[in-house]
């Protein structure tokens, strides 16, 4: 007799082998991280989620990247770049002077402006356009809007929403937004990379990534 086969499914709607195929592909993401010296920790409640190329889940895995000096900071810039596509959004966290501005020069820098263009903090003028060959990036600051909304999540997206920044990513302009947490839907929604920059020392840091390209980061 033929016994049939149980496709069991979670409570998280999940089956035994999508659990068992997206486990797989974290442990694979994390060996590749550790011949990089670098560390893939799990999401918050251990649920591993596969890289995007490996499946359709949202990717919640974080990269932890120790930066010992400003030149490794540089460095990551300079991976992040070739990485971008149209219509990506970066979105910088980490506390006043933790280097979102400076990995954000070193970035453009990388995408070929020269350094004939400056490239300082848009704190007051907000948003600041940048050719990068055939397209544009937009280096926006959204500290001062965070202020006077009050960390209102509704009041933040409509001050942000004003800035037309959804509407550029939607034409495929590179977007790269500090103090941008909270307002990811008025920025067209979930970004491509998440980084947060936590200071360690006075020029050192760790740099902690979430999404879609902080897995390819540790991709061989």
């Amino acid at each position: 007799m033929r016994r049939a086969h149980r496709h069991r499914i979670h409570h998280d709607g999940q089956s035994t082998t999508d659990r068992c195929a997206r486990a797989l592909a974290f442990l694979r993401a994390a060996f590749y991280a550790h011949l990089n010296g670098l560390r893939l920790l799990p999401p918050a409640g251990g649920r591993a989620r596969s890289p995007r190329s490996l499946s359709k889940a949202p990717v919640t895995a974080v990269v932890e990247i120790p930066l010992p000096s400003r030149k490794a900071t540089k460095a990551l810039a300079e991976r992040v770049a070739p990485l971008l596509e149209a219509g990506d959004l970066v979105r910088l966290d980490g506390d006043l002077g933790a280097g979102k501005t400076f990995f954000t020069r070193a970035l453009l820098r990388a995408l070929g402006v020269p350094t004939s263009e400056a490239v300082t903090s848009p704190t007051f003028v907000l948003v600041t356009e940048y050719e990068v060959g055939a397209n544009v990036l937009l280096h926006a600051d959204l500290y001062r809007l965070r202020e006077s909304a009050n960390a209102s999540g509704e009041k933040l997206a409509a001050e942000v929403a004003q800035l037309g920044l959804r509407e550029r990513r939607g034409d495929g302009a590179i977007l790269v937004v500090e103090w941008g947490a909270g307002a990811e839907a008025a920025l067209g929604g979930s970004p491509a990379l998440s980084l947060d920059l936590v200071t360690t020392g006075k020029n050192s840091r760790i740099a902690r990534l979430h999404g879609p390209l902080a897995v390819s980061l540790v991709k061989p």
